[in-house]
């Protein structure tokens, strides 16, 4: 499971500058990720890496 926002190649997408693409779910304000990852692993699903950043939203700060 792979979530992104407002990535440069657009929505449900999750982009590097090497060219590689990959699709993702888009994170809008209203996605609850911890809920989400609970319910997931709730269900029996696995999680063995959680990576997270807000360097978008701090980069979007400094404009």
């Amino acid at each position: 499971m792979i979530f992104t926002r407002d990535d440069r190649a657009g929505g449900g997408k999750l982009s590097f500058r090497l060219g590689l693409v990959t699709a993702a779910a888009e994170a809008t304000e209203d996605v609850e990720l911890y809920g989400y990852l609970v319910d997931h692993l709730s269900r029996g699903g696995k999680a063995g890496v959680v990576p997270a950043t807000d360097r978008g939203r701090r980069h979007q700060d400094r404009r």
